[in-house]
Order: C-alpha cells, then sequence, then structure tokens
C-alpha cells in the first residue's frame, strides 16, 4: 500500500488543486531587509533601460524608475511581493509602509487572485486623483502624464524659494518652502477651474502624501539634499541621478504624516471636500481615522469580502496589511462600490510618448490595468463553476483509474505472498526424491526432551 499511497494519491490530490483553484496564487508577506542603510543605488545589476513599447508605465515617478532599473519586472506587472521589495531596497521604504501602500494598490485595482498589479494603474479617484503635483485633473485634462507646464510650475517656485547649494547652485534645492507654495497653487487652481473636483479626505493625505514622499525618498541619501537636477532625473527621465544614494534610514509613515503637516501648515485653509455646483464643500475632520476608512473601507469594492478559496484567503491578508497602518483604528470590511472594475485583465498598453526628447522616460500606459474583475471570475468559477466543471471528468476519471490499479496491485501483492507463502510450505515439509536418508537414532543432550534426531552422512535433522 505504501506504493500506492505515494505515486497515485499525490497525482490526483494536486490535479484536484489546480482545478478548483486554477491560476490562483496564495500572497505572502515580503521578507523584511536585512541592510536598511544608505547605500548607492543604482547597482551594477540595476542599469537603465528604456521601457519597450508592450511595458506598462504610470503616473507614479518612482515605480516608473524602479522598473526602468529591473528593481520592479520590466513589463510594469508585478506581485504584492515585488512591490514591497522594490520600494525597500530601491528607496529604503519602511517594510509595514511599503506592505500597507502595496495591499492597497492590489485591492483598489490589481488581481487578487493571480497577485498581480499594473504600476500603469491610473484609475481616477485611488491612487490617482485631482490636485496631482504633475498631473492635470481628470475633468479638465490628462491626468497620467507629466504636464509640462506643472512641472514648470514647481521649478518656478523652487526658483523663488528652493534654498541654495554650492554644489547645484543657488536657488536649486527643493525647500519645504517651496513645495508649500506650489501645492497650495495646485489646490487653488482645481478649487477655481474644476467643476466635478473630487477631493475627499482619502485622495486629500494621499495628494499632500505624493509631495512629502518627493521631499523625503526622492532627496539624495549623503546629504539629504533634493536638487533640482535631481527632480528632473525623476519625473522627467524616470531614472536614478547619477551618484545617487538611497536614505540612510527606513522612511516610515510617520515620516509621511510628518512631512504632509509640514507642506500643509503653510496653508492651512486648504480642506478636503469636493465642488457640487460650482461651489466648494469642504469635508474636513479630526478624526485620524477617517484616512484608513476612506482608503481602506470605502475605496476597497465590498465584493470582495464574499469571495472564497484562494482569493478570500489573500483579500484578508490584504485587508489585514492595510490596517497594520492604523492599528489605533477599529478594524472594518470595505464598503465599496465595484461599477468601476470591469476593465480586462492586462490589457496591452497604448503608447502614449511623454514629449521628452532625450528618449527616456517615456511612458506607456496601461488601458485596462490587472482588473479585479479577471479575479472575482476566476473566484466564482473557481469549485462550483467552469473551473471545476471542466476538470471534474478528468479528476473523476484519475481517480477511478489510481483505484483500480491500486485494487490490481493489492491483489498480485496478496496473490504473490500466497505463492511464495505456498513454496515455504513445501519446502519445509518435503526433501528430494534422490535423497533417502538413513535413519541412525541417536541421542544428543542438546536437543529438547522428546526431540528425537536423525544423521544420514553427518547431517543432523530435527523433528518434533
Amino acid at each position: 500500500m505504501n506504493l500506492f499511497t505515494s505515486l497515485l494519491i499525490p497525482s490526483s490530490f494536486f490535479l484536484l488543486a489546480a482545478a478548483t483553484y486554477p491560476g490562483g496564487k496564495i500572497i505572502e508577506s515580503a521578507p523584511v531587509q536585512f541592510h536598511t542603510g544608505i547605500k548607492q543605488i543604482p547597482d551594477e545589476h540595476h542599469p537603465y533601460q528604456a521601457p519597450g513599447q508592450n511595458d506598462l508605465r504610470g503616473p507614479c515617478p518612482g515605480l516608473n524608475t524602479l522598473a526602468n532599473h529591473g528593481y520592479l519586472p520590466k513589463s510594469g506587472v508585478a506581485t504584492f511581493e515585488e512591490i514591497v521589495n522594490a520600494v525597500g531596497e530601491g528607496f529604503n521604504m519602511e517594510h509595514d509602509l511599503a506592505s500597507g501602500l502595496a495591499a492597497f494598490a492590489m485591492l483598489a485595482r490589481g488581481n487578487s487572485y493571480t497577485n498581480q498589479v499594473s504600476i500603469g494603474i491610473a484609475t481616477h479617484g485611488r491612487f490617482e486623483g485631482d490636485v496631482s503635483m504633475t498631473r492635470r485633473d481628470a475633468a479638465v485634462g490628462d491626468n497620467v502624464h507629466l504636464d509640462p507646464q506643472l512641472f514648470q510650475q514647481l521649478l518656478d517656485n523652487v526658483a523663488l524659494y528652493g534654498n541654495d547649494s554650492d554644489v547645484t547652485g543657488p536657488k536649486s534645492v527643493v525647500s519645504y518652502k517651496a513645495m508649500q507654495e506650489f501645492k497650495y497653487e495646485r489646490y487653488i487652481d482645481s478649487v477655481a477651474n474644476n467643476p466635478d473636483l473630487e477631493f475627499h479626505f482619502g485622495r486629500f493625505a494621499l495628494s499632500y502624501g505624493e509631495a512629502s514622499f518627493t521631499l523625503n525618498f526622492f532627496a539624495n541619501g549623503t546629504d539629504g539634499v533634493l536638487s533640482t537636477d535631481t527632480l528632473k532625473s525623476f519625473f522627467q527621465n524616470h531614472t536614478f541621478p547619477a551618484n545617487w544614494h538611497r536614505r540612510s534610514s527606513p522612511g516610515t509613515s510617520d515620516l509621511i504624516g510628518d512631512g504632509m503637516v509640514r507642506v500643509l501648515s503653510a496653508h492651512p485653509d486648504a480642506l478636503p471636500g469636493r465642488n457640487v455646483n460650482g461651489t466648494f464643500v469642504p469635508e474636513p475632520t479630526d478624526d485620524p481615522c477617517e484616512l484608513y476608512r476612506d482608503i481602506g473601507v470605502n475605496t476597497v469594492p465590498a465584493i470582495l469580502v464574499s469571495t472564497t478559496g484562494v482569493l478570500k484567503t489573500n483579500v484578508d491578508f490584504l485587508l489585514q496589511t492595510i490596517h497594520n497602518l492604523f492599528p489605533n483604528c477599529t478594524f472594518t470590511l470595505p464598503v465599496g462600490a465595484a461599477e468601476a472594475y470591469t476593465s480586462n485583465d492586462l490589457q496591452k498598453p497604448t503608447e502614449t510618448p511623454n514629449n521628452n526628447p532625450s528618449g527616456q522616460g517615456t511612458t506607456y500606459v496601461a488601458s485596462g490595468g490587472a482588473s479585479i474583475s479577471g479575479a472575482l471570475e476566476a473566484d466564482m468559477s473557481s469549485p462550483s463553476d467552469s473551473g471545476f466543471s471542466k476538470w471534474a471528468p478528468i479528476v473523476i476519471g484519475l481517480l477511478a483509474a489510481n483505484l483500480f490499479v491500486g485494487l490490481v496491485l493489492v491483489t498480485v501483492a496478496v496473490l504473490g505472498c500466497i505463492r511464495r507463502g505456498g513454496r515455504e510450505v513445501y519446502s519445509s515439509r518435503s526433501l528430494p526424491v534422490a535423497y533417502a536418508p538413513v535413519r541412525e537414532k541417536d541421542w544428543d543432550s542438546s536437543l529438547h526432551s522428546g526431540e528425537s534426531s536423525y544423521r544420514d552422512n553427518d547431517r543432523p535433522y530435527s523433528e518434533q
């Protein structure tokens, strides 16, 4: 039976598992970085490679840069673990922050069933939203590609409010004052010119979080200075600058939060809210858990809660990973709408250059991205629908064949044992015909009482 259980049962078990959850992949927590100090980036194993025609790129210059240097897959389609590892290695982002952001990306726009998300995510209202630093609001312009006028507006503010540098020259360092004024200008412009402005608290926090991230993660780790040359390298060319080092300690959520507060402090009248019939309606809040509810509850589709199997396992893990960033808030299941999650899975992108004459930093946008619809379809077809129906006859047939072969092997084994047993009985009770011993009765003291010994040509035989 050992041969039967070790060779036959596993083949049926793994085929049955594959039939039940075709293509599903369990998402696992990425390992924490061993080395978290300053390091020159990129290293010799990650040279710049311009994206190809089918490579996906999106609105985030940091993720685009990581993909162009191979810290993320060049295709622009990555797993949860790959994103966490890449932002940790490239920018020294702390593990929990990296995991929480990657989890939100996977739930809001990725395929949590196959563990895939495109960095070309450009779904309005989630990671990408109004009052972006260098992208127009969706209702009034291109919300995906860098807008040269907006980027120049940022450089103009640096020229007015930036710091001096002995290396890069006067007014060449991006200061908090320059970022404060630039972000306020973007806010005022959106309130005045975007009739469909959506600036809920979650987007409000992410918008100012972009500014904090730029100041804290794009600065050179050797001196903490973010020069305009470095800014251009990331935003325009999507490549790491020469002689650039990541920050000397892991960047945490507290670091991002403190930077947000500092950028906001110069103009506290900038508030979350939305335009309704041409009038901006503020939606202020002093509840620190509002950010968690807006990002991890209201934005994530509620339909994910009703999933099963691999998808359910992954969704539970990702929801908990987001909540880990807000340990003082009550864990809440998502309630977001699912109407927007209908695009095809990982569609071929449409090539759209970003008008960069250098040839670097070309952006290719995913027309669909890694949609949640593919995950839901795969999950709903798992054990009870098309996936199982497709494979059920094969699985049942294989199990029946395995059982039949096993019974045959058992029968053969039993018959073999019976035949061997019969031969052993016969040989122990019979002597060859040509062998005729002459009985010479002796008594051997070494034998038990009542046992007689016979000899023939000095060969002893015993008989009870």
